[in-house]
């Protein structure tokens, strides 16, 4: 492990769980957070360190496989009785020993009792009493070369129930560290995008099977949900990277984030397909696929692109954010589709002053707006500012006589009948190869704004931001980039505009969806970077996707 806030003696015990193979066989599970387990932190009245509790491993007789403790677990890791007192085998030695005048080793003279005191009210773990943070065991020192005085009293100073809990939390800790840090070591590097990937790939490489193992002792009921959800991939050709799909579920930061995505996990209504088609098939994607039965898959057809992002496999959590919303909708819609968060709006609009256009508000008082309804309303508002901004500056439009007035009456043009229009894109192409004056002023306020939102919404680390895809949806990519015009617009190839169903330009999809999937993915993997930007030029719709989440 590369870091790790644990004791080392503790941690290289439970990791040699996972090492040996150990087989545990829960008969039952105990709930009750007193009693000892494998791992329990152990002091003796008279020792000079702790020691941890171990249990004794047997051979299945019938498997051949090494077994540990007595077929009970809690949290993972095996109950431990009464009878586990042996020194070595169950009890390691507690360094010096004060009743020794002489400061002999415990190793050297201890004398443990047979047996660990329980109550009668201890359930039984195997054959014999359980026994928990109040049961103690005696130790009589004996040695005819050292003056002793006195018993010792060996007691738990944690059950260890938590012991491999925070071993696991010390992994995704580790990880999270692990990504910022390439991210800064790799800051100036050409192939920064290749760098960071191959930084947290080698750490899921390192850490994969262990983690799995140790965090599946710990949760057998979260691994019995997402063996069901990932069955045929497990069992399939691409069962490594089901497997990489499962540890990064697994080492998300929040665990009220990975009890949500378990809990959709139902047999026969959830599930996960792993594929790499051919970059010619038009499914050569990742996609949530949902049926009229209230059924859903997540689908990953290009799974060796899906490794190789900056983050990798990032994907698969956008698909988890459609499926979540999904699920949490009624009647086979998405909730995000007609989910509706109230606040006040404020709809930007142009005024002169001299020669100066002037930003201003008008207040529509508070309204309750869909999520594309509030991303228009943002992407609206930061258009008008740049514009504004652009057609304040004297260096711009200098080739033209144009008065405040004009610049007006473009600018309203330009957002209006142009970023709000679905065939905005091809009427920008016909004005910046046009001779009229009153189009070349058009190509250059759209050209300009263009220039500036790139900047204001350029990716951080090489993490495309969820800004870039919202305002791509709203505009039709003609301002950020992501899902592309035909994901967003009707086009001249579309079926429906060939039969005259639809015209071209006609909006196709809202960006609900997919804002919230890209919401979804950041918040659950903690991407500050996928994000951030979009705090800015997007307040209302980051507000309202906030309101989604908790609702879901």
């Amino acid at each position: 492990m590369a870091v790790s806030s644990m004791d080392q003696d503790l941690e290289k015990m439970l990791v040699a769980m996972y090492h040996e193979q150990y087989l545990i066989v829960p008969k039952r599970y105990v709930n009750d957070s007193n009693y000892l387990v494998y791992s329990a932190k152990l002091n003796c009245s008279c020792g000079s360190k702790p020691v941890y509790l171990k249990l004794e491993e047997k051979t299945d007789a019938y498997t051949g496989r090494i077994v540990i403790g007595h077929g009970v677990t809690i949290n993972g890791l095996p109950a431990a009785n009464c009878l586990d007192a042996k020194p070595v085998v169950n009890i390691g030695p507690f360094g010096q020993c004060s009743l020794s005048s002489l400061g002999a080793l415990c190793v050297k003279i201890r004398d443990l009792d047979a047996s660990w005191t329980a109550s009668d009210n201890n359930i039984k773990i195997g054959k014999e009493k359980g026994i928990t943070k109040s049961s103690v065991l005696h130790c009589n020192p004996v040695s005819p070369d050292e003056n002793i005085i006195g018993t010792g009293t060996i007691r738990a100073e944690d059950s260890g129930q938590m012991n491999l809990y925070q071993l696991i939390e010390d992994y995704r800790v580790d990880y999270n560290a692990m990504l910022q840090n390439s991210i800064v070591i790799h800051a100036n590097s050409p192939s920064q995008i290749k760098d960071i990937n191959n930084d947290v790939m080698a750490y899921i490489r390192l850490h994969r099977e262990e983690f799995l193992y140790l965090y599946e002792l710990y949760y057998p009921d979260r691994k019995m949900v997402y063996d069901e959800f990932s069955k045929m991939p497990d069992a399939g050709q691409y069962s490594d990277y089901a497997k990489t799909l499962r540890f990064m579920t697994y080492m998300l930061p929040k665990d009220e984030h990975i009890k949500k995505i378990l809990g959709m996990m139902l047999p026969g209504w959830f599930s996960l397909k792993l594929d790499n088609i051919a970059p010619t098939d038009p499914d050569y994607n990742a996609f949530f696929d949902y049926s009229f039965l209230g059924t859903g898959k997540i689908v990953i057809n290009n799974v060796e692109k899906a490794k190789d992002y900056v983050i990798p496999f990032k994907s698969f959590f956008h698909e988890l954010g459609h499926a979540i919303d999904f699920f949490a909708g009624s009647g086979n819609k998405f909730l995000s589709t007609y989910f509706q968060y109230t606040s006040y709006e404020f709809v930007a609009r142009t005024e002169l002053t001299g020669s100066m256009l002037v930003l201003a508000y008008d207040s529509k008082g508070e309204q309750a707006k869909t999520i594309h309804e509030w991303a228009e309303n943002d992407v609206r508002n930061e258009l008008y500012e740049v514009g504004i901004d652009f057609l304040n500056d004297p260096a711009n439009l200098q080739s033209f006589q144009i008065t405040a007035q004009d610049k007006q009456d473009y600018l309203k043009i330009v957002i209006e009948d142009y970023f709000f229009n679905g065939t905005g894109a091809d009427k920008y192409k016909a004005a910046s190869k046009s001779k009229s004056s009153s189009l070349m002023m058009v190509a250059e306020i759209y050209a300009g704004i263009q220039v500036e939102m790139s900047s204001r919404l350029t990716d951080q680390d090489h993490i495309s931001n969820l800004a870039k895809d919202i305002y791509g949806g709203i505009t039709g990519d003609q301002v950020g980039k992501g899902h592309g015009h035909g994901y967003w617009f009707y086009e001249e190839d579309d079926l429906e505009v060939k039969l005259f169903i639809k015209k071209k330009g006609a909006r196709k999809e809202q960006v609900s969806k997919e804002a919230f999937a890209g919401y979804f993915e950041y918040i659950v993997m903690n991407i500050s970077a996928g994000i951030d930007p979009a705090r800015s030029v997007l307040p209302q719709t980051i507000k309202a996707l906030e309101k989604l989440m908790e609702a879901v």
